[in-house]
């Protein structure tokens, strides 16, 4: 059986066919994708190629920017070829969201807690997303709408002679944003941190929207400019991102999956417990899947519209905190309760008396007591 082999890659699959050159020790064999992740690659090798599970090769599939080394995983014979498994060794940098969707890029630069700054790039779209140690740290864009003012007066925070005179000093004086916003009164600069939070998740949740576009992810050291301690949850962006796509086709084309798919619960704690906030209806389709009821199930269950609960559905699958596995996998007792409420975390009765000996006296420190 190669169903734990098959399931090292811990990223969705997409099924394409695509023929490649596969490279082993400087010799060149002809090979034919059968499916795909961001982490590896299922495929067909034609011939008979000296590969065995932890052979290393070279990949070079054109139409999925794919140009990298990996790492054989698991083989099979069969009467087209030998077909094998293989995980990325290297980092994938860049891409089309047409193959990888946005969900997987965030999700493998949170695993890979590297830095760096994340360039998506849609005709003149172009947005960046910074990363530091695998944290969403920041947003940026070209575009106006999604400048500081904008998004306060789309938010209904200025109103319209507020704006144009914001508009009127930026213009005049070339002035940060912000300062521009602080000087003339119209938010205070303790607030300023939690506006640019909103702002820079804003921009992010509109690339889920995009019809296309193509990324590229650049490893480098954060300058002190570019490191801003906003650390978004990739998990709760990738949810409400998926949420507000409006094309459920979208959605479709990227879940492919059977509606007699059975979902769980992942059994990676990383995975399990992430800071994602659920609405309500969410919450409790998340209390159907049991390890027993079927897509097809928790869709006739759903309080949504059926558009709405693929789109949950998918939002949960690419956040990683479902999955769909073999009967051998499943994490047996664990409720939708606890995936909610997250862990039980045991904590030191001697810590407790600390903190609460430090709460009960906090008013009487001063600042710098505290």
């Amino acid at each position: 059986m190669l169903t734990r082999e098959r399931d090292k890659r811990r990223f969705n699959r997409y099924r394409r066919q695509s023929g490649f050159k596969l490279n082993i020790a400087g010799r060149t064999f002809r090979a034919e994708t059968i499916d795909y992740s961001f982490d590896g690659i299922g495929a067909v090798v034609e011939d008979t190629p000296p590969i065995t599970k932890g052979t290393v090769v070279e990949v070079d599939v054109g139409p999925l920017t794919i140009k990298t080394k990996g790492r054989v995983v698991w083989t099979k014979k069969t009467d087209s070829g030998l077909r094998v498994g293989i995980n990325r060794i290297e980092f994938l940098k860049k891409g089309r969201l047409e193959d990888y969707p946005l969900a997987d890029v965030l999700i493998g630069l949170q695993r890979s807690e590297t830095t760096g700054v994340l360039k998506v790039e849609s005709d003149a779209i172009i947005k960046r997303i910074y990363i530091n140690a695998g944290d969403i740290v920041f947003s940026a864009s070209n575009q106006q709408d999604d400048r500081l003012g904008e998004y306060l007066f789309k938010t209904r925070s200025l109103t319209i002679d507020q704006y144009k005179r914001y508009v009127d000093v930026i213009q005049k004086t070339g002035k940060k944003e912000g300062a521009v916003l602080v000087e003339l009164g119209y938010i205070k600069p303790q607030h300023l941190p939690e506006i640019v939070r909103g702002l820079s998740e804003e921009i992010i949740l509109s690339l889920f929207s995009l019809k296309g576009g193509d990324f590229e992810f650049k490893e480098r050291p954060l300058s002190k400019d570019e490191v801003v301690t906003l650390k978004l949850s990739a998990a709760n962006i990738i949810y409400r991102g998926i949420k507000r796509i409006k094309e459920p086709k979208k959605v479709f084309d990227f879940l492919q999956l059977p509606m007699d798919a059975i979902l769980y619960f992942s059994t990676d704690p990383l995975n399990l417990f992430q800071d994602i906030t659920l609405d309500a209806a969410d919450r409790k389709l998340l209390s159907f899947i049991n390890g027993k009821a079927t897509i097809k199930d928790i869709v006739s269950l759903s309080p949504l519209k059926d558009s709405e609960t693929f789109k949950t559905i998918y939002a949960l699958l690419s956040a990683r905190i479902i999955e769909i596995k073999g009967d051998d996998e499943i994490l047996a007792g664990l409720s939708a309760d606890e995936v909610i409420e997250g862990p039980d975390v045991k904590i030191d009765e001697e810590f407790m008396d600390k903190i609460e000996g430090i709460y009960s006296t906090y008013e009487t420190l001063g600042y710098y007591g505290v």
